[in-house]
């Protein structure tokens, strides 16, 4: 194999890569076997008739054949009403977010988190603007349907709510509450039905209740259902994976577990549908519904349905462990809608559209006696993906949030693998203990900056892979040696049965088995850095959606933020998904990135003194490896161009971490005499490890 061939061969696995990168990126990315090819109907949230699943509830009707006869999202207009704000995510302010709900449609504005928490950017000049309506399209926890039946009569659906952007009356507002509340009449003009949305906040936490309550105007008693939007889109908050997705929960009945399903859906697949709304998923399983969540890299919207309040003890359910969970009564199903976004004016004509999903919660029909009500609540989470937090307790107080976090499983939405090329080898629980150890430096040792806490975090990994990294290379070098030595006696022995290829795989053997040399040697060198492996894709998965390092600076200036990369031009950095160009391996560019430069530099002097340590191969195909090897690995970082500022400091941390091995290594190879005394040293032959 000479150079060219070398180089053609680089060429042809980067060409290779490029076509592929698409497949690496969405190839993984959490599509669910199970979900429903994606539908061609309109956009089904105003007059879709109740459906029940088979599990329901006794009190529930009967599912009415579906219809679907509502405009697409982008028809509606994006009406303004009269809003009521409830929170303050202001520094002077305690609650944890804030709430603006418009009276159209009584959905929301805008949620925003305390600044003192999350700010927008590193600046921390304006709160974190959590999830925000998109005009033109339903606002998130919108009210879209309500189904009603007087009696024994037909079910009807009062479709204008949404279709006529109905406006509801602000019935009262106070800091942690704000009240709506809207009248239906039947045919006649006669009130049937009064129902009032709640929207109410702990100042304290970051749950949110949102409550429907109908009450029977009239002398008969009704059967009401429900249709309720759920969290639309969180923004998106990365440049390297768009890692926005989508989740949920169900009950197995039969063996009295929760099921969340191994994979999600993920943003990156709405890309494929084009033109009008689609409906995407169903995340209704085989039993109830328990949650659905809405996620982006740090931040998450869990919607739980939480059951009408005097349901009785038929909605307690004991769970395998002995534990209980609330079971709703007034959700049949939940549902993922994507719609197709309006271009902005200015646009290419010919740009792909940007696509807007919904998560939606299919109503139950409840009864309610003459003159009585029935509440309707949901809660809901609204904020970060703190490990802590989601977690909860196992030993908590039954009603907590912390027990509630821990029996729902709420943790499950903190996916380390998600978006990554090598999701299927990331164990969850390593990612886990390598962050707890980062937090343990950053509280202890570190003085608080969490790019010092990485930095000894390179020293704590290396000092415990030592041990495997100098027994792999003292072995590829004695494996080096002996195939130097054995050349001379393989070449002679290939002339010698120049004709004979049976007899002189025989005396190749023999001299193998005369010299202890194992063929496969080289390979066997590489086993213990393999084993290493996942502990670097671990650490690579960790380190990606750690919210600690979001706006976690190191060295103020450069690196501001270790969440993403350390972009020092242009200012102010372009809108995600807006970059000022796309290049092939690098991908979207959004300024000059100065760690990838260096960690390029870096790379070029562990290379250097790979090459000018290790002993000489006098195989050509050995020879040829190392050459490729010396061209391959300046790759690594260019795929590391967009990668968070702390994934990048900890590589370039590891590679000079590397270097000192070679240091500890060398001398051990001088001993033996495997290397002569001028030797500069043996590098890693991977700069991880």
């Amino acid at each position: 194999m000479d150079t060219r061939r070398l180089l053609t061969g680089l060429l042809i696995a980067v060409v290779l890569y490029i076509l592929l990168m698409p497949l690496l990126r969405h190839g993984n990315n959490g599509n669910n076997a199970n979900t429903p090819a994606p539908s061609t109907l309109p956009y089904a949230l105003t007059t879709a008739a109740v459906s029940q699943p088979a599990s329901a509830p006794a009190t529930a009707l009967a599912a009415a054949p579906a219809t679907h006869a509502a405009p697409a999202p982008a028809t509606a207009p994006a009406a303004a009403g009269a809003t009521a704000t409830i929170g303050d995510a202001t520094a002077a302010s305690k609650d944890k977010v804030e709430i603006t709900v418009n009276s159209i449609t009584a959905g929301i504005d805008r949620v925003r988190l305390n600044i003192n928490d999350y700010a927008e950017t590193v600046a921390r000049k304006e709160p974190l603007t959590f999830m925000e309506a998109v005009p033109g399209t339903p606002r998130p926890f919108a009210t879209m349907n309500v189904h009603l039946a007087i009696g024994n009569g037909p079910m009807v659906s009062y479709d204008d709510l949404y279709k006529k952007q109905e406006s509801w009356a602000l019935l009262s507002h106070s800091h942690t509450s704000a009240v709506f509340g809207i009248t239906l009449t039947d045919a006649q003009g006669h009130p049937v039905i009064e129902v009032e949305k709640t929207y109410q906040i702990n100042p304290a936490t970051y749950d949110v209740s949102v409550t429907h309550t109908v009450k029977n105007l009239t002398t008969q008693p009704v059967t009401v259902a429900i249709d309720q939007l759920a969290a639309t889109d969180l923004p998106r908050d990365t440049v390297q994976f768009d890692d926005r997705s989508y989740d949920a929960a169900t009950l197995d009945t039969t063996k009295k577990i929760i099921v969340a399903p191994v994979d999600v859906q993920m943003h990156a697949n709405l890309e494929k549908f084009t033109g009008g709304s689609h409906e995407i998923g169903n995340f209704s399983g085989a039993g109830p519904v328990l949650w659905t969540a809405t996620a982006n890299r740090f931040f998450l919207a869990i919607t739980r349905p939480l059951p009408t309040p005097g349901a009785g003890a038929a909605f307690d359910f004991t769970l395998e462990d002995g534990r209980k969970i609330q079971l709703t009564n007034h959700v049949a199903s939940a549902s993922l809608d994507a719609v197709t976004l309006p271009l902005p004016a200015g646009v290419a004509v010919g740009t792909k559209p940007d696509m807007l999903a919904i998560t939606r919660l299919n109503g139950a029909a409840v009864k309610i006696d003459a003159g009585g009500s029935a509440a309707m609540p949901i809660s809901v989470y609204l904020g970060p993906k703190k490990r802590e937090l989601l977690a909860g307790n196992r030993d908590a107080a039954p009603g907590t949030d912390a027990y509630t976090y821990n029996v729902y499983q709420y943790f499950r939405n903190i996916r380390f693998n998600q978006g990554s090329y090598c999701s299927i080898c990331t164990f969850d629980w390593l990612a886990y203990l390598i962050l707890r150890l980062l937090d343990l430096l950053h509280g202890t040792v570190a003085f608080g900056n969490y790019g010092v806490a990485i930095m000894l975090l390179v020293l704590v990994v290396r000092a415990i892979l030592h041990p495997l990294t100098r027994a792999s290379q003292i072995n590829m070098a004695v494996m080096g040696k002996k195939m130097k030595d054995i050349q001379p006696l393989l070449e002679a022995s290939k002339k010698k049965y120049a004709k004979d290829s049976k007899k002189a795989s025989e005396e190749q053997l023999r001299i193998y088995r005369e010299n202890n040399v194992n063929p496969a040697g080289p390979l066997l060198g590489c086993l213990p850095m393999l084993l290493q492996t996942p502990i670097w894709i671990a650490l690579y998965a960790g380190l990606r959606v750690d919210i600690d390092l979001r706006h976690a600076p190191f060295i103020p200036g450069w690196i501001n933020d270790l969440s993403n990369p350390d972009t020092i031009l242009p200012h102010p950095i372009p809108p995600m998904g807006h970059p000022l160009f796309h290049l092939p391996l690098l991908g979207d560019i959004y300024g000059l990135n100065l760690l990838p430069i260096l960690l390029i530099g870096v790379y070029y002097f562990n290379a250097q003194a790979m090459s000018s340590s290790q002993p000489t191969a006098t195989d050509p195909n050995q020879a040829q490896v190392q050459k490729f090897s010396k061209y391959m690995i300046f790759l690594f970082p260019i795929f590391l161009y967009n990668a968070p500022s702390g994934l990048n400091l900890y590589i370039f941390a590891s590679t000079l971490g590397g270097l000192l091995d070679t240091w500890f290594i060398r001398r051990t190879l001088k001993a033996r005499g495997i290397l002569p005394q001028s030797a500069s040293g043996v590098a890693t032959t991977n700069p991880l490890m």
